[in-house]
């Protein structure tokens, strides 16, 4: 699959901080095929959130599937002092694609790169899953994440969180500590 965007039919690229979105989008999907890693740049709610999966994982299991975030990070930041974009220019540019006023579901592809507005259960999941292998430098960011979106969703408790992500995932797919690390962080 190359770089290009397939891009919805009612939306119009003329604006050129969109144009220039697309052609950073493009080029970090680009850095992204010499590796062995998706990504998806999630907006939920007003906020950007990462994903990275490995491109072709040998097994469903949910800890197989997720990929070192820093691959993201690095093409990233490469695209970033190729393009003198600014530090942010990740989730500004997945705004102008899906911003906020946009309906869950609208979706864009760059060939390893997928850029859209998910449910939060979504997003929900898939950090729970990702709390699990993550550095601990990404465990923060990922902590963050878990709390604004249990905020965002009123999930007050571990036990609130993980009876909306068992659309995605079952429990034997999870850390078996969940619940209480949920609840910790939760507090």
């Amino acid at each position: 699959m190359t770089g290009k965007a397939s891009e919805p039919a009612r939306f119009a690229t003329g604006s050129s901080a969109v144009n220039e979105s697309m052609a950073r989008l493009e080029e970090l999907s680009t850095r992204l095929e010499a590796t062995d890693v998706e990504a998806e740049v999630l907006q939920v709610g007003g906020a950007g959130m990462t994903l990275t999966f490995h491109h072709r994982p040998e097994t469903r299991r949910s800890r197989a599937l997720l990929a070192n975030s820093d691959v993201l990070t690095d093409a990233a930041d490469a695209v970033r002092r190729q393009r003198a974009a600014p530090s942010d220019w990740l989730s500004r540019a997945s705004r102008r694609l899906v911003g906020a006023d946009w309906p869950d579901g609208r979706a864009w592809r760059f060939g390893r790169l997928a850029v859209f507005a998910p449910p939060p259960e979504y997003v929900l999941a898939w950090k729970c899953a990702e709390l699990e292998v993550a550095s601990p430098d990404r465990a923060r960011s990922i902590r963050a994440d878990l709390r604004y979106i249990a905020r965002l969703l009123d999930l007050p408790t571990g036990e609130d969180v993980l009876g909306r992500v068992d659309v995605y995932f079952t429990p034997r797919q999870l850390a078996a500590d969940l619940e209480e690390r949920l609840d910790e962080l939760l507090r």
